[in-house]
């Protein structure tokens, strides 16, 4: 059975100066943890923030009613987009076993995430 104390392979060397250490270890002995137990906490803690905030749309119920819209009435793809489409078939080679077909956002957006890529995918 692999659990998470044995698990741990990878190490991480980071230098930093005495007097930085020293205040970490003293933080850690209040928190009464190890210093590792401390620093990797805490540094996961703030990995995921940095992700939430660049992974994670926030709408307001008026732009979630208008994102809804756009996905039940989609409109119809301008001159631009189909380029846009065709020139990305040109470069991007996909595999037989693929399941990509070409299609089209009907996203307002001018930054889609690859996870609303994948969702949109998926619905298709």
């Amino acid at each position: 059975m692999t659990n998470t104390e044995t698990a741990k392979q990878e190490r991480m060397h980071i230098p930093l100066d005495t007097l930085s250490k020293q205040k970490l270890e003293r933080t850690a002995a209040y928190a009464h943890k190890s210093l590792s137990e401390f620093v990797l906490g805490h540094a996961l803690h703030a990995a995921d923030e940095v992700i939430q905030e660049h992974e994670t749309l926030t709408l307001s119920e008026a732009d979630w009613a208008t994102f809804l819209d756009a996905l039940e009435n989609p409109p119809r793809p301008n001159a631009k987009l189909k380029q846009a489409f065709a020139e990305h078939r040109k470069r991007v080679q996909r595999s037989c076993f693929s399941r990509w077909r070409p299609c089209w956002l009907p996203f307002p957006s001018r930054w889609v995430s690859a996870r609303m890529m994948a969702a949109y995918a998926a619905h298709w």
